[in-house]
């Protein structure tokens, strides 16, 4: 996907991040000679990711298989647009179109990152509110402790 994001029309003028856990330091040091618009990391405090993720506009995870990240819920809380790969655990939270983008290949990628970059702020805004709304819902641990309680005795 990294070959991908050149083909994205005013992307060079954005600032990129990738951490890349587990990632040989020889392999880091090519992509960052291969890529020197893009920062990349290959560890960083989880403190340091959420101060990423709040000044984030769009989240990127190009997965191909997971459970769900929780990278993806902390930049749907944080109010990054989601654009994130079409696999199961993904669609459980994206709806697409709706509060984020699944992409299946290389073209969807790029038309997803493009309109994701130039989703208007009233858009923008709007989607932000139903992703905090829906990983409250889902993931708060009060509530899902009522329900718990709720079905075992009744």
């Amino acid at each position: 996907m990294l070959e991908a994001l050149a083909q994205i029309n005013g992307i060079l003028q954005k600032k990129i991040v990738f951490v890349i856990p587990g990632i040989e330091h020889q392999r880091l040091e090519n992509l960052r000679n291969i890529y020197p618009h893009i920062i990349f990391h290959k560890k960083l405090n989880h403190s340091d990711i959420l101060e990423l993720l709040v000044r984030s506009k769009v989240y990127i995870s190009a997965t191909k298989s997971d459970g769900t990240a929780l990278s993806l819920l902390e930049a749907m809380v944080y109010g990054a647009y989601p654009v994130v790969s079409d696999i199961a655990t993904n669609i459980c939270w994206i709806k697409d179109c709706i509060n984020g983008r699944l992409f299946k290949n290389k073209y969807e990628f790029i038309e997803n990152v493009s309109y994701a970059m130039n989703l208007p702020d009233m858009d923008f805004e709007k989607i932000r509110r139903i992703n905090y709304a829906l990983v409250d819902c889902k993931c708060n641990y009060s509530k899902q402790m009522k329900k718990i309680e709720e079905f075992l005795f009744k």
